[in-house]
């Protein structure tokens, strides 16, 4: 693990989850809160203790690597038990982005970093930026400075678990394997997410009260943790449509790992 240090704190570079055995065909599973699973366990944010349990029922089902779609710079009293959650499989964690704005000499945002918290941020594997500017659901965050390090966004650091390889960005391209991309002016990877196929939702509830643990439908995967309740805000994609903003993240990764790009 690389650890940056900056004035506004600690970064994770992010490092490869170890594959165990071949890659499965389907790299993602997606795991959201839902709106049953308010009804059981309360209002969100959850006590931390839960999404523990999450990503330890996760593991057991020998999935490969977990990114935690949530802002965690709040503390609460049960960090302790994620962050030992969090050190038994490859756990990814997203930072925000504050006082955002476009750099002058090529487009790509900056900010004031929001890192999970002290307790948190130690466990992780690696962490990436999350914002959003507005697009049409064809362009997609890579880089961004925050307090003057540069780190890559949860997009494409997922991307990278899910596709295997280590994203090379030069000559207004993102290489991803033996997959290209074309970048916008802004350095954005040219990509239709909003069309990618994503997996079916697994609840809360569906992956503590599995008996066996989902280890058929988990091996070897990148679970990505997020909210998909009916309150959960949406991305506009433009002519009146929009998609949940978790969805959209694992639309995000689906499409820079799976979908279609020029192949060399």
């Amino acid at each position: 693990m690389c650890i940056l240090l900056a004035a506004g704190g600690m970064f994770l570079t992010p490092r490869p989850a170890q594959a165990s055995g071949p890659a499965p065909e389907s790299p993602l599973e997606f795991v959201a809160v839902t709106d049953a699973d308010l009804e059981r366990f309360g209002p969100f944010p959850f006590d931390r203790k839960i999404l523990a349990q999450v990503v330890h029922r996760i593991r057991s089902a020998e999935a490969r690597a977990v990114i935690v779609k949530f802002f965690l710079h709040e503390d609460q009293a049960s960090d302790h038990l994620l962050a030992d959650a969090a050190r038994t499989i490859s756990t990814y964690f997203q930072i925000g982005l504050q006082d955002v704005r476009e750099r002058a000499s090529d487009g790509r945002l900056e900010g004031i970093a929001q890192p999970p918290n002290k307790t948190l941020l130690p466990s992780a594997a690696g962490i990436g930026f999350v914002t959003e500017r507005a697009s049409t659901g064809d362009r997609i965050e890579l880089e961004a400075h925050a307090d003057g390090v540069r780190v890559k966004s949860l997009s494409l650091l997922g991307a990278e678990l899910a596709s295997g390889h280590r994203a090379e960005i030069a000559n207004g391209k993102l290489l991803l394997g033996k997959r290209s991309f074309s970048l916008d002016p802004k350095g954005r990877a040219l990509c239709p997410y909003a069309k990618a196929a994503t997996p079916t939702p697994i609840s809360f509830s569906g992956i503590l009260d599995a008996q066996p643990p989902l280890t058929a439908r988990l091996r070897g995967k990148v679970v990505v943790i997020g909210y998909l309740a009916k309150d959960t805000p949406r991305i506009s994609l433009g002519s009146g449509q929009s998609i949940p903003i978790h969805e959209a993240y694992v639309r995000q990764v689906a499409c820079l790992s799976q979908g279609s790009a020029k192949e060399d």
